[in-house]
């Protein structure tokens, strides 16, 4: 039983994720927004983060499932 749920579980990571339409290119600029971090601060995208530089570069990651 244990060694099904592994194989199982193996399949579903291994398995490809469909291509998304919407997901921006890499080096793609991405659109302003505004969202709450995870203090609840609300942090935008042209603003620089508190304490960094103005040439700080931002990082978005996208996380993708099947949830």
């Amino acid at each position: 039983m244990a060694f099904a749920g592994l194989v199982l579980a193996a399949a579903m990571i291994a398995a490809p994720l469909p291509p998304s339409p919407a997901a921006p290119d890499v080096g793609q600029k991405a659109p302003e927004f505004r969202l709450p971090d995870s203090r609840g601060a609300i942090v935008s995208l042209p603003e620089p983060r508190p304490g960094s530089s103005a040439q700080a570069w931002t990082l978005l990651v996208f996380y993708r499932g099947y949830w």
